[in-house]
């Protein structure tokens, strides 16, 4: 039979991480995306097991609602990562080191930093010091 055990019954790393868990299951993403006041960009892999297409629409319609600076576009058979999954979703296809990023999606992220109105200028000086 199981019992249910209270967080003082688990080991200490098992509590951190149940703490971590909770943290991000309680952590409402779209709150944030809400009070953003930069441009954003969005790009998603049309074969990502991790984050399904349908995000896209949610996102998009966020941006709608709160009127965000959105660029979202979307890769065909690419994953999480943005890689080809050549026709075989699958998570074991991430370590995979002979996969690389679409350059297209490479040249497109160029692209679209080169649209912001600070491309080209040089970083503020360092103020930590």
């Amino acid at each position: 039979m199981l019992k249910r055990a209270s967080l003082d019954e688990l080991p200490a790393d098992l509590r951190d991480s149940l703490a971590w868990m909770r943290s991000h299951r309680d952590h409402r993403p779209a709150d944030d995306l809400a009070a953003l006041r930069a441009p954003i960009l969005a790009l998603y892999g049309e074969a990502d097991l991790q984050v399904p297409i349908t995000q896209a629409e949610k996102l998009r319609a966020l941006a709608r609602e709160h009127d965000l600076d959105l660029t979202l576009e979307t890769y065909p058979g690419r994953d999480h990562l943005l890689m080809d999954d050549h026709g075989r979703p699958g998570m074991g296809l991430l370590h995979d080191p002979d996969r690389r990023i679409d350059p297209r999606v490479i040249a497109r992220i160029a692209a679209w930093l080169a649209t912001l109105p600070c491309a080209g200028e040089p970083l503020p000086p360092d103020t930590d010091q």
